[in-house]
């Protein structure tokens, strides 16, 4: 009763605020309000949930759940409400502002689950969780500078609206919740006055209905919310993290990387080298300047590699468009539909090793779909510290790196392993005035702005690069290491019309650096050609361990080159298939079923699709690589 009483009073604020009403001015009954009311929020949350389905292309079964999703929240709020209106005791008052409450708050809740949803395959083509937008609202003021979008606009969506909503649904309160006070007092008198035996049916109607709801939801509720995270209904996506499905992708559970993990040989024979990987989020090897790139965006990694410090792979091909499969390809070895719960990673291995083992993470990756979780229990880090546990620094600053390695001691020969990620080429990383050299720059659909920023963020990302070589060398785990700078995937700058990243497959998504820093003279032979499948590989190899039977990729050392490579984006899948003298990209894109074919030799970014003029042969060849991704080809 004192909620009751807290929202009554609450409620008595809002009468004499000038709200707009839409109430008709004639005399009305109010019991038949509320059912048009009723009505016209579940035809809107049709009406958004089609334009999302449209949006996304999903399968048209999804408006069905989730209109089901929506009638069950609103119908929780009706029941209880005529239930709770039988009790005489009950203050009707209250009771009608109670349930406006509710009311309001689930309309709200759909309100914020449409936004993450949209924003959330605007940019990350799948929906942003509830709690990842929890985490990152106190930095928001640090994202909206990131954007071209008004401080004003984006607060008054998050803020405003919800208020807005609020304050009308209590002020018409009494106008619209009078139904289920009518028939629950019709419902009353016919009750009170029944027998003794319709009485106790009634009582034992209600807990049977009640019981059997729990079996079934007990029964099938996993089963459903699986199914709707199948099917991409955008309340099951934005509310509940699920580490089953990732952007379509179901994940294996791995038995086979816990029994090779177990009989992994147990020796202590090989070269305790520091492991260092530096990932930078989203970075493109095009456009750094060792690559060929115009612009002088990386003045420290250009002067590591031309006094000699640095060995590049001539071209290097991250497994996936998006940070999920890009960061787990590099430290599992595995393509993404091959990624699982078990599978044996560099840590993991390390660790098994006696390893130290450290992750400095600039971002939120513990809020964020859970990706924590998959790079080890709390038990497996030494050091861990991303974006929700800095103190010093909003989420996405790379200057928590350094926070990060306040915490690690100093090296007494004790073997590391350091897992570093940046965020300042990402359009969401905290970006310094001081590296504004290529102006103009906003995150925005302008190709030059746009760019300029990006490389802006390069430039910043070489320095913090410059700094944690530094900081590594102050603490003496420099001397005796292997350092390997990559990105997790690159980014698209315009190409096709597309901005950011999580689209498709094509270079300008997948294209990223494979940088070698080895503290000692030893040169890697097969550089020619990478994928991030190959880093892991390559430094077990070069540990003088065996590298585990799972894995996917090849040593760079002196491994052999795998005939085909495997890339995965969404409904995109991409084979390519290498030999000395050419690199042909074969493109399929599981929702269309076109087909695509390119001689990336001579045309990297991929403007002649060859399909048609490839004979029939060699088409089908690729074509029977697809069940590697659990996919068979269909035609269009």
């Amino acid at each position: 009763m004192f909620v009751f009483k807290c929202i009554e009073i609450l409620a008595l604020f809002t009468e004499g605020l000038p709200v707009f009403t839409i109430m008709p001015a004639f005399n009305y009954h109010p019991q038949k309000l509320f059912l048009p009311f009723f009505i016209g929020h579940l035809l809107l949350a049709g009406i958004v949930a089609f334009a999302y389905q449209q949006y996304i292309q999903c399968p048209p079964f999804m408006l069905c759940w989730h209109v089901a999703f929506v009638v069950s929240m609103y119908g929780c709020i009706i029941i209880t409400g005529s239930l709770l209106a039988c009790f005489s005791s009950v203050n009707s008052i209250a009771l009608q502002h109670a349930m406006a409450f509710c009311w309001a708050s689930v309309t709200i809740l759909l309100y914020f689950v449409y936004i993450l949803a949209f924003i959330g395959q605007e940019y990350n083509s799948r929906p942003f969780t509830m709690l990842l937008f929890w985490s990152y609202l106190k930095n928001m003021d640090a994202l909206i500078s990131n954007t071209s979008y008004s401080a004003v606009w984006v607060y008054a969506a998050l803020f405003g609206v919800p208020c807005l909503i609020m304050v009308a649904t209590l002020r018409w309160c009494a106008e619209l919740f009078a139904t289920p006070f009518y028939y629950a007092t019709k419902y009353i008198k016919i009750w009170r006055h029944s027998s003794n035996r319709l009485q106790l049916t009634t009582l034992i109607s209600c807990f049977a209905c009640i019981l059997v709801a729990m079996v079934i939801a007990e029964g099938y509720g996993e089963k459903c919310i699986l199914r709707m995270q199948y099917l991409e209904e955008p309340a099951s996506r934005v509310l509940l993290t699920d580490r089953t499905i990732y952007q379509n992708q179901t994940l294996q559970q791995g038995e086979e990387d816990i029994s090779i993990r177990k009989n992994y040989p147990d020796t202590n024979q090989f070269k305790k080298k520091n492991v260092v990987i530096i990932i930078v989020d989203a970075l493109r090897a095009d456009h750094l300047s060792m690559y060929g790139y115009g612009r002088k965006t990386s003045p420290f990694l250009d002067s590591m590699y031309n006094n000699g410090h640095l060995q590049k792979a001539n071209i290097c091909f991250s497994a996936a468009g998006a940070s999920f499969a890009g960061i787990l390809g590099i430290e599992r070895s595995k393509i993404w539909s091959h990624i699982g719960h078990s599978n044996f990673s560099i840590q993991d291995l390390l660790r098994d090793k006696g390893y130290e083992i450290n992750f400095l993470i600039s971002g939120d990756h513990t809020n964020y779909y859970d990706l924590k979780s998959f790079y080890g229990n709390d038990t497996l880090f030494n050091v861990y510290l991303d974006g929700s546990g800095a103190r010093r620094y909003t989420r996405n600053d790379d200057s928590i790196i350094f926070e990060g390695l306040g915490l690690v001691k100093n090296y007494q020969n004790n073997p590391s392993f350091f897992q570093i990620h940046l965020n300042s080429a990402h359009f969401t990383g905290k970006k310094y005035a001081a590296f504004q050299q290529f102006t103009p720059c906003r995150h925005n659909k302008n190709r030059v702005e746009y760019t300029n920023n990006y490389d802006n963020g390069i430039l910043q990302a070489d320095y913090f690069i410059r700094n944690i070589f530094n900081t590594l060398q102050q603490k003496g785990y420099l001397q005796n290491s292997i350092v390997i700078v990559t990105a997790d995937h690159g980014e698209a700058l315009g190409e096709r019309g597309i901005y950011g990243h999580t689209k498709n497959v094509y270079t300008d998504h997948i294209l990223t650096p494979l940088l070698i820093y080895d503290s000692d003279s030893v040169q890697y032979h097969q550089l020619k050609y990478a994928t991030a499948l190959d880093i892991a590989p390559t430094i077990v190899d070069r540990l003088g361990l065996p590298i585990p039977a799972s894995w996917e990729g090849c040593s760079l050392l002196n491994g052999t080159v795998k005939k085909y490579s495997y890339h995965q984006m969404g409904d995109y899948y991409a084979v390519m298939l290498r030999s000395d003298s050419a690199l042909i990209k074969y493109i399929y894109n599981g929702k269309t079923h076109t087909e695509e074919l390119y001689s990336l030799t001579n045309d990297l970014y991929e403007k002649h699709n060859l399909i048609s003029a490839t004979s029939p042969a060699l088409i089908d060849s690729f074509r029977q690589q697809l069940n590697l991704f659990n996919i068979q080809w269909l035609s269009k």
